[in-house]
Formats: C-alpha cells, sequence, structure tokens
C-alpha cells in the first residue's frame, strides 16, 4: 500500500470519533504552521523533569505550556508549583475546551487559543516540536521536509524565545530537531545536566542524523556574559 493511501485510511479512521475529527479539523485549519496535532497526554508525565524546574523558579513564576493539550499537564505543574501563574496553549479546540474545564477552579491558570506576548519565567514545549513521532521510527523516515520541515521548527522557537524572558527557561523535549540548529540558539545556553533528547532528530536540511548528535533539553535565554548553572547538589 502507497504512503497516500496509508495516510488517507489514516484520515478515515480519524473522523469516527469526535477526537480524531478535531485532529483533522486542526491538521486543515492550521496546516502551514503546524506542530504535533495529535492530542494524547496524560497526567504525571514528566515528574522528573518538572521537579528540576521548579527547584529553580520562583514560587510566582509565569510558565506557559505550549501545546497543553486537554490540560493534565497545566495540573501537573500546578502540583509543582502551587503559586505559579500558568498559561496554557493549544490550538485544537476541542482539547482546549476540556483543558478550560479541567483547570476552570484555579484563578491561575489560563488556556488561550493563540501565544500571549509574554514574557515568561519559563516556557515548555513537551512533545509538540515532531509529527508522528511512532511514524518516524515504524517507517525509518529519512527526510522529513514535507511532513514537517525543519522551517516550521525553527519557526516555533523562535516564537517561544521571544516570549522568554531573559534568564529565563526553555525546555523542549520529544523533538525531531536540535534547539542548537535554530537560528535563535546564539542566546541560549544548554543545561549540561539535564536529560537529552533521544532520537530519531533532524537537521537543518530535514535530513535524519546519523550519527545522531547530542541535543540538549532545557535551555537558558541569555548574552555571552551568562554563566553556565551548576548541576544540582545532592540535597536538591
Amino acid at each position: 500500500m502507497s504512503g497516500y493511501l496509508k495516510s488517507l485510511f489514516r484520515h478515515i479512521r480519524s473522523l469516527t470519533s469526535a477526537t480524531g475529527r478535531s485532529v483533522v479539523w486542526t491538521r486543515l485549519r492550521h496546516r502551514a504552521s503546524l506542530h504535533q496535532s495529535a492530542t494524547t497526554t496524560f497526567d504525571d508525565r514528566y515528574p522528573e523533569l518538572f521537579a528540576a524546574l521548579a527547584a529553580r523558579l520562583s514560587p510566582n513564576a509565569a510558565i506557559l505550556s505550549f501545546g497543553c493539550s486537554t490540560g493534565e499537564e497545566l495540573l501537573s505543574l500546578r502540583r509543582m508549583m502551587p503559586t505559579a501563574r500558568l498559561t496554557g496553549v493549544e490550538i485544537n479546540p476541542r482539547a482546549r475546551r476540556i483543558a478550560r474545564r479541567l483547570t476552570a477552579a484555579d484563578p491561575l491558570i489560563d488556556v488561550v487559543s493563540t501565544l500571549p506576548s509574554g514574557p515568561f519565567d519559563a516556557v515548555l514545549a513537551l512533545a509538540v516540536l515532531q509529527r508522528e513521532p511512532m511514524r518516524m521510527i515504524a517507517e525509518q523516515v529519512a527526510d522529513l521536509g514535507r511532513l514537517y520541515p525543519f522551517a516550521r521548527f525553527d519557526d516555533g522557537v523562535v516564537a517561544l524565545v521571544d516570549r522568554l524572558a531573559c534568564g529565563g527557561f526553555l525546555l523542549v523535549f520529544h523533538a525531531h530537531y536540535r534547539v542548537e540548529d535554530s537560528s535563535v540558539a546564539d542566546v541560549l545556553r544548554p543545561v549540561g545536566w539535564f536529560p537529552l533528547l533521544d532520537g530519531p532528530l533532524f537537521d537543518r536540511d530535514s535530513r535524519r542524523y546519523d550519527p545522531t548528535p547530542p541535543a540538549a533539553a532545557l535551555f537558558v535565554k541569555g548574552d555571552d556574559k551568562w554563566a553556565a548553572i551548576s548541576a544540582p547538589s545532592s540535597n536538591s
């Protein structure tokens, strides 16, 4: 079966559920700027990452969750940071409605459809700056250009960094490209002790890296005078 027919059958199957229909609508409505289209998520998905970040943010930090899906990520962040100001961005209308219902009782959580201006003390893009990751692995895709070109990833990273305060954290996890390859890499400094991205990863030409170079997940926005953040102590 050709790749086109496989894609067609996937879309037809998607139309049998409300979630699937919302994903298809989102792909059609935002095809020129879409990153990840799936809304799959679950509670307490990244506890170690959130704990490490919470230990280095002020209690009242402003945090942006880019691609918050149905809101579980926001609730997980809330448990780690009880007084932080949380903003979730979600373009899928059905997922956004669910997220708003899930977080309606919390006055310090907003769920919006487009990127607010910021600035934010931390910006999170977790399993968002990618497309169909299981397919990438199963089919050993070598060229990602047609499905998710590097330029789209780069535009996304630029927009997120633009909303990040100087000294703020950018956390990108489960992505298809390296933030180090982005056009704003020169204003970011990787935090070396934090977990690295796993593969597959693709280069600026949307071709699969072989071998895969190291790719950081956590960065700090700063200038050339920025000093490296030390690794956490055994007491942190």
